[in-house]
């Protein structure tokens, strides 16, 4: 009686374990990037969300139109406005000089934008919704 497994033995078990991970890792990758935008568009809509609700009650008078124009508008800086007013919290602090940084989970670097404001005339509602530039 022979004992462990012969050398073809170990070489097929090592060729069909290759196999299955070859196969298996693409379906990951595809997973991994629906999570990252599943988490970006959440944390977006959270922003979003937390700023409306804080200019319904202390920004509405800025943006409410004094003249006549049919759409005003108004944009906030994510961390000069945002962040800074308590609207949104960092998630983390950069070590080098303590600025408050919110992860962007696509790039993994530092979530850039603004918030723009947008008062509609015609229904009187308030829409707000992340850009990366304010024209």
């Amino acid at each position: 009686m022979r004992k462990g497994f012969t050398l073809v033995e170990t070489i097929t078990a090592i060729i069909i374990l290759s196999m299955i991970i070859i196969i298996a890792m693409p379906a990951y990758n595809g997973i991994d990037k629906t999570i990252k935008e599943t988490t970006y568009n959440n944390k977006i809509k959270s922003i979003e969300s937390a700023t409306l609700k804080y200019a319904n009650v202390y920004w509405l008078d800025d943006i409410k139109p004094e003249g006549l124009c049919s759409n005003c508008y108004k944009c906030y800086k994510l961390y000069d406005d945002i962040v800074a007013n308590g609207i949104y919290l960092a998630e983390t602090n950069d070590d080098n000089d303590g600025t408050p940084i919110i992860n962007n989970p696509i790039t993994n670097r530092r979530l850039e934008g603004y918030v723009k404001l947008t008062f509609y005339i015609d229904d009187a509602s308030l829409n707000a919704e992340f850009v990366n530039d304010c024209e």
